[in-house]
């Protein structure tokens, strides 16, 4: 179980995404937060958690907070999920310019990483 190796080896990043999607699966989702939170306060510049929060905050409804999850992640690291979540997000929201920035800045990525 996910919560026994968090308690022999609290610093098992993975053990704690694992829990998180468990959580989220059951419909925890402050949990779920929970769990990034705490890699967060042992790797804070690490983009994943973000990307994390932001998926489950947009799960449950809470576009703002997703957003500025999703642009927490891009300053830590800029990466094509992170860039690709904000321009879908701001296209239904109707910003098509901010929409086609991050679109563009995905691609930008994605292109580097074939390289």
């Amino acid at each position: 179980c996910y919560s026994t190796i968090l308690r022999r080896n609290p610093s098992h990043i993975r053990a704690y995404f694992a829990l998180a999607n468990v959580y989220n699966d059951m419909g925890y989702i402050d949990r779920a937060i929970d769990m990034n939170n705490e890699v967060l306060k042992s790797n804070p510049n690490l983009d994943v958690p973000f990307i994390n929060i932001g998926n489950y905050l947009l799960l449950s409804g809470d576009t703002a907070m997703a957003i500025r999850n999703y642009e927490e992640a891009i300053k830590r690291r800029l990466t094509f999920e992170g860039c690709i979540h904000l321009s879908n997000l701001y296209k239904d929201l109707g910003d098509m310019q901010k929409s086609d920035y991050y679109l563009q800045r995905s691609s930008e990525v994605l292109k580097q990483s074939q390289r």
